[in-house]
């Protein structure tokens, strides 16, 4: 499955009065066609914030609320005989 390689796990994001952008990255996987990335406030996802399609391994985020953040990748695989696999 696609490992997120930043941000990093707990990293806290300072900004003055603008939200930030927060760029998020991921190990390229051969066989995928696209990404999906969720964003969450709780870590079981029961209700995604955000969702972003793309076909790049890295991704942006703007106007995240203030708070604590959950991510995951799931990957849709060029073939339909492959699986799709989640971080």
């Amino acid at each position: 499955p696609p490992a997120i390689n930043y941000p990093k796990n707990n990293q806290v994001f300072s900004y003055t009065s603008v939200l930030p952008i927060i760029d998020f990255g991921w190990n390229r996987i051969e066989v995928a066609k696209s990404y999906k990335l969720e964003i969450s406030k709780n870590p079981n996802f029961s209700e995604v914030t955000r969702t972003v399609t793309t076909a790049n391994n890295s991704a942006s985020v703007d106007k995240l609320e203030v708070g604590k953040y959950y991510a995951r990748v799931e990957y849709d695989p060029v073939s339909k005989d492959l699986q799709k696999e989640r971080s």
